[in-house]
């Protein structure tokens, strides 16, 4: 079975992050896109696996 993510996920994370940056809290967003980023990775790098860990 193929990993996938829901667009939905994708659309308010991304969209969480824009509002970070718009409002000035640059940290957060920081913080945010990183955690987003390393999440993105581990779905694309392991999207062929039926099971993997998350921890």
């Amino acid at each position: 079975m193929r990993l996938q993510m829901n667009p939905h996920f994708l659309f308010n994370a991304l969209n969480s992050i824009q509002e970070l940056i718009l409002t000035g809290k640059s940290d957060g967003a920081a913080m945010y896109l990183s955690k987003f980023s390393k999440l993105l990775h581990l779905v694309l790098t392991h999207s062929e696996r039926e099971f993997f860990e998350l921890a």
